[in-house]
């Protein structure tokens, strides 16, 4: 990646030490100053040798070839400038190195009979070329193929199997399969059988699977429909269906959730998984196929604390009590901390809190107070914001400014009554011509301009994209002046 230094233009020398090698082999610059620099701000550095060598700029249409390939080699003797893409591809291949293949058609009736029963895209397929190189080709036949998508394609006697043929391929392969076979479709497979009467079964996905023996069922229903569905592997319906066929009284809802009571064998086995953190509530439920909170009421009933939750800790009641309600109810409304604050200390959200609180009648106000867990900032002068308003400066800008956020700086401005910035007139801002702001820039720097205009900084930066200024000093410019 070494680059000899050029005079010229650029100094690329002084860049290649930032150089980087792409994915694509060429060497990249950053360098944001070209005027023809992309959003990257990375640019090709044979492009720059090349313009350096002609004493210019390139044209964006204009491309830097390399002689032998190699894109890294970005020595003058190797390149060579292209006026365009298509010059740049008739190098390529009078070296022998790209350009188009030629493709051998068949005999044009072959072709125009392919047209007649296959789309475009199938015709390109079977032939070996790109979709696009059919189409010219019926561009240069003044041809227009009739067949725009497989829906359209007909389901002819010669293409349809006889039916001992199409019940055995049906039994064999799925639809699809069959009509790949046959370059049809999907749609026009079921028509063949439902004209020869064939039964179709179930898709791939859902192939009917033979019931279980009726005791092993029954052994895995005693847990749950879901510890069914693991076990076999199969879906919720297919489990109802082997209930339904074998006749097993299931003592379940509609949705396979458990009614019979908990077992205490089963009950601890699980209790005692969710005590050492290998499963939670959720996952518990689901297994056994219990209800919302089932499990949570089965500890209580048993005078266990609840385990499981999602925290991964043992849970009990003591945080939801009388005497740390009102504790936290207490901090809430002498302004030390927020109804949120409070909700985030239990472990729950706030409606969690203000109903539990509701419940035992403890006052739980929302805000306490405006300022609550806020230090009070003061207020600027009036003339101050009056300035940055007429300015054209924005609340976020303002904002950030006087370190404080926006609803704080919208109160300010009702407090000193001050119009809002659509009410200014325009004109209170002297907006420079281009000329006396490339002047200006190489002699103050951003922030003096604002002031003398009047703005604020972000607003000169507008003014310098409106009028793409591009040869203006960086910001280690006056940092060096400076010193």
């Amino acid at each position: 990646m070494s680059t000899p230094y050029w005079r010229g233009l650029h100094r690329i020398r002084a860049l290649m030490p930032r150089a980087k090698q792409r994915q694509t082999g060429y060497v990249m610059v950053p360098y944001r100053k070209h005027p023809c620099c992309p959003r990257s701000g990375w640019m090709a550095v044979h492009r720059l040798v090349m313009e350096n060598h002609l004493g210019r700029y390139l044209d964006l249409k204009e491309i830097v070839h390399h002689r032998d390939l190699d894109k890294a080699n970005n020595a003058i003797e190797n390149l060579q400038l292209c006026a365009d893409r298509r010059e740049h591809g008739q190098v390529h291949l009078r070296e022998g190195n790209g350009g188009f293949r030629s493709i051998e058609w068949p005999f044009d009736e072959e072709v125009f009979d392919l047209l007649s029963q296959m789309t475009v895209g199938m015709v390109a397929r079977k032939l070996g070329v790109a979709r696009s190189s059919v189409v010219t080709w019926c561009c240069r036949h003044d041809y227009v193929p009739e067949i725009r998508t497989k829906w359209q394609m007909q389901s002819t006697e010669e293409l349809r199997p006889p039916k001992e043929e199409l019940q055995k391929l049906v039994g064999e392969k799925l639809l699809r399969e069959i009509a790949d076979q046959y370059d049809t479709t999907y749609a026009v497979v079921h028509k063949w059988c439902r004209e020869l009467e064939v039964s179709v079964p179930a898709s791939g996905t859902r192939r009917k699977i033979p019931v279980p023996d009726q005791v092993g069922l029954e052994q895995q229903l005693s847990v749950s429909i879901a510890a069914a569905e693991t076990h076999y592997g199969v879906s919720t319906n297919t489990v109802r269906r082997w209930i339904a066929e074998l006749g097993i009284d299931y003592n379940g809802d509609r949705k396979g959730r458990r009614l019979a009571p908990l077992d205490d064998a089963l009950f601890y086995e699980y209790y005692a998984l969710a005590e050492s953190g290998q499963l939670i509530v959720g996952q518990i439920e689901r297994r056994l196929g219990l209800h919302s909170g089932r499990f949570a009421q089965e500890c209580r009933d048993r005078n266990l604390p609840v385990v499981g939750r999602r925290g991964g800790g043992v849970k009990g009641q003591s945080r939801y009590s009388v005497k740390t309600l009102r504790e936290v109810a207490a901090k809430v409304v002498s302004g030390k901390i927020t109804r949120v604050a409070a909700a985030r200390e239990l472990d729950c959200t706030s409606t969690t809190l203000k109903n539990r609180c509701a419940k035992h009648e403890i006052e739980l106000p929302w805000v306490a107070r405006a300022d609550c867990g806020r230090k009070p900032f003061p207020a600027p002068p009036r003339q101050d914001l009056v300035k940055e308003l007429k300015g054209g400066a924005s609340y976020q800008s303002m904002a950030k400014k006087h370190k404080v956020d926006v609803a704080t700086l919208k109160k300010w401005i009702q407090k000193y009554k001050i119009q809002t910035p659509s009410k200014f007139v325009a004109l209170t801002v002297s907006v420079p011509t281009a000329k006396e702001l490339g002047e200006l820039l190489w002699e103050f720097p951003i922030t003096k301009i604002a002031e003398m205009r009047g703005t604020t900084s972000r607003v000169v930066s507008k003014w310098i994209h409106q009028y793409n200024i591009v040869d203006r000093p960086s910001v280690g410019y006056w940092n060096r002046k400076e010193v």
